[in-house]
């Protein structure tokens, strides 16, 4: 497996986007700050590449590490408030009931999926300027997946 030149995986890792997606209309919305932990290509364990010489099949994935506040309600009746994103989305495994009253049922699938669809393009065209993300789809987007979303210190 290769890697990036060190060089470029400390400039890539020190890089932080924050992304702020409280609006008055809307009860979802996030206040976070995101920093890139690594970047890999899918088929890097059986074949020699990195991720700025790869093939067309394979494909970029992006982890991130994320903190900040998150919307969040305590109760039915109860205004909306901000919450750090660590306690809200996280699940327990003996949790019954996976129902947030904002996010809905799931709310840990939705919170990183919102998370993904929000912040996916800025990291693309922020990686392009080092040559990793250079191929276009046919609906003129960057063809980089985000995979693993954990929560920490940024």
């Amino acid at each position: 497996m290769k890697s990036l030149p060190k060089e470029i995986t400390k400039i890539i890792k020190k890089k932080v986007f924050t992304l702020n997606t409280i609006t008055e209309g809307r009860n979802e919305g996030v206040d976070v700050k995101i920093r890139i932990q690594r970047i890999g290509v899918s088929c890097e364990k059986w074949l020699d590449e990195n991720p700025i010489n790869r093939s067309s099949f394979n494909e970029l994935y992006v982890n991130l590490v994320v903190s900040g506040k998150i919307t969040h309600k305590n109760g039915w009746g109860n205004p909306i408030i901000l919450s750090p994103i660590e306690e809200v989305a996280v699940v327990k495994r003996n949790t019954i009931n996976l129902y947030n009253i904002v996010w809905g049922r799931e709310h840990n699938k939705k919170i990183r999926d919102h998370i993904r669809n929000n912040i996916k393009n800025e990291i693309a065209n922020y990686l392009k300027l080092f040559g990793i993300s250079t191929r276009i789809t046919w609906n003129n987007e960057r063809k980089i997946k985000i995979k693993n979303i954990s929560w920490g210190n940024v």
